[in-house]
């Protein structure tokens, strides 16, 4: 059974809408969620089968400058308890 796989991050204010729309082109990576656009914290859901590929992309992002930091990660199945 796939398992849900939450993945917050911080995100450069700027780079929400940009880092949003890089991961919507990869369809099935994930759906970004903007929790506190000031703070630039965001979570991306996934799933178990898929999200070690989000990582690196978002590590990619980081290496290119867009500002891609803190990441973690939560296996959980409660996707509306944050």
């Amino acid at each position: 059974m796939t398992r849900t796989v939450k993945v917050k991050c911080h995100v450069d204010r700027q780079n929400i809408l940009l880092v949003n729309s890089l991961v919507d082109s990869y369809e099935g990576l994930g759906i970004v969620r903007t929790l506190d656009s000031a703070k630039g914290n965001v979570v991306i859901y996934s799933t178990d089968t898929v999200y070690e590929k989000l990582l690196r992309v978002l590590d990619e992002l980081n290496k290119t400058g867009i500002g891609v930091t803190d990441i973690r990660t939560e296996f959980s199945e409660e996707v509306d308890n944050w």
